[in-house]
């Protein structure tokens, strides 16, 4: 009796679990503005090799990141995959930002990514002579941005503050746009025919 009673609650737990969803992040920025660091330390993920990905569980999805360096062209091949991109930029470098302003941009001048939500991380504002958030957004020219969803949040790797908060917007703004593997599955076989 105990034995059908554990089969019967499993079986009953079984059906329950459904597949979470699944969504895809570009991690990019600048070399040394903290990628690595960010995965590491604050989603307590395992340090990938550059242009591999770091899976994170959240709690109403999975996300996987890949992280890359600076050259574009070693995720081209990740474009169509991509739900949001996560630009991470030093808040603490000294200048202008040009280079990071300049890779943001081309990454939003690409096609394959224009459906592409944006969340920009402020690195390194725990740092002495960090940029405040109002100047990281001017510098990376952010109120240009035109039809996409994109937020600015500060973040410190090292401190470990703005993730959880940057994580929910994530979370929120791709909530709709990210199927479950089982919705993906039935609306394929719904197309096909059947």
């Amino acid at each position: 009796m105990d034995m059908e009673l554990v089969k019967a609650w499993a079986a009953c737990c079984m059906a329950r679990a459904e597949p979470r969803p699944l969504a895809h992040v570009l991690l990019a920025g600048p070399a040394s503005s903290g990628k690595t660091a960010l995965l590491c330390r604050a989603l307590g993920a395992v340090v990938p090799a550059r242009g591999a990905a770091s899976r994170v569980e959240l709690r109403d999805m999975d996300i996987t990141f890949w992280e890359v360096g600076a050259s574009l062209t070693e995720i081209r091949g990740h474009y169509k995959k991509a739900h949001a991109i996560a630009f991470v930029v030093d808040s603490a470098a000294h200048g202008d930002l040009a280079e990071a302003r300049d890779m943001l941009w081309d990454l939003l001048a690409e096609a394959e990514l224009q459906d592409s939500q944006l969340l920009v991380l402020a690195n390194k504002q725990d740092a002495p002579g960090a940029k405040t958030l109002e100047e990281v957004g001017r510098r990376l020219r952010l109120q240009r941005i035109r039809g996409r969803r994109w937020v600015l949040h500060a973040a410190s790797a090292k401190q470990g503050f703005g993730m959880h908060e940057s994580l929910d917007w994530l979370q929120d703004e791709l909530r709709g746009t990210v199927a479950r593997p089982s919705d993906r599955h039935r609306f394929a076989a719904s197309r096909g025919g059947g």
